[in-house]
């Protein structure tokens, strides 16, 4: 943190692109630093977000099944409904 503040300060006073790569560069081995430390805690949010998605997905998938299921189970009552309409008129003439 200390190298960062004191990279953006001479990129500050000095603008030049030695003075900004040194900038990019402490701020990059600062953040993996940061990420280091706090890995556990990184690790275990994203482990929440990951089983909270696959839940999501999971519930969307099997809601869309059911629907795709009773889509099908409707088209097959239907189809049975016109065809027995159908024989009972053709019925009605023989």
């Amino acid at each position: 943190g200390t190298a960062f503040s004191a990279a953006s300060t001479a990129f500050l006073l000095a603008p030049n692109p030695f003075t900004g790569a040194l900038a990019l560069g402490t701020a990059a081995i600062w953040a993996g630093t940061e990420v280091w430390d706090h890995w556990d805690q990184i690790s275990a949010g994203a482990n929440k977000v990951w089983d909270a998605t696959t839940d999501a997905v999971g519930d969307a998938w099997d809601d869309a099944a059911d629907f795709g299921a009773d889509a099908v189970d409707t088209a097959l009552d239907t189809a049975g409904d016109v065809a027995s309409h159908v024989a009972d008129k053709l019925s009605f003439w023989n």
